[in-house]
């Protein structure tokens, strides 16, 4: 009896699959699953055909400078710098992430998240997605928010989020928002 309903159960789920097959149906996607790397894979540097997003923090801005080069994530790289996060990036067409970590004078500590999407849909997209209810509107770039020690905000195709470590590198955050909108796509 055992062996009739195994077969049973197997023969169902294959008889389907050769009917949509057969059928021609086989072209409609319902539903796609995207991968998720290992999370040893390393941040791959890439260069979009516009230009490279690195070039955006390549120098200092607003009296900050960088502690450290710049790092570019493409959509593999994506999934380690922001793990679950990722697929609404993706889904709403990421082409390169560009991270960095800045210091001011004053001690200010900040890291600087530049996320390019294809189109400024794309990046209004995942800013309404990400902007809490009870965010405090800011005029920076097209639209921006700020919180506790990050400010958010969207330029065109760029996506960006500046986030303080200390005080000081929050005061710094508008100055430099608005240096870095001058620098955006």
């Amino acid at each position: 009896m055992r062996c009739v309903l195994f077969a049973i159960l197997v023969a169902i789920p294959t008889a389907l699959v050769t009917f949509i097959l057969t059928r021609g149906q086989a072209g409609r996607v319902v539903a796609a699953v995207v991968p998720v790397p290992e999370a040893t894979a390393a941040p791959v540097t890439v260069t979009p055909a516009s230009a490279d997003p690195a070039a955006l923090v390549a120098t200092p801005l607003a009296g900050a400078e960088r502690t450290d080069p710049p790092t570019t994530y493409d959509a593999q790289g994506l999934f380690e710098y922001i793990d679950g996060a990722a697929p609404l990036f993706l889904e709403r067409h990421f082409e390169s992430l560009v991270a960095s970590d800045w210091k001011t004078a004053s001690g200010g500590e900040f890291t600087c998240d530049i996320y390019l999407m294809a189109t400024p849909d794309d990046a209004a997209a995942i800013y309404d997605k990400e902007r809490p209810a009870s965010a405090k509107t800011i005029k920076v770039g097209d639209t921006a928010h700020g919180g506790s020690m990050a400010l958010v905000f969207r330029k065109g195709r760029a996506y960006v989020k500046l986030t303080a470590f200390n005080p000081a590198g929050e005061a710094a955050l508008p100055s430099f928002g608005e240096a870095l909108i001058a620098r955006l796509p």
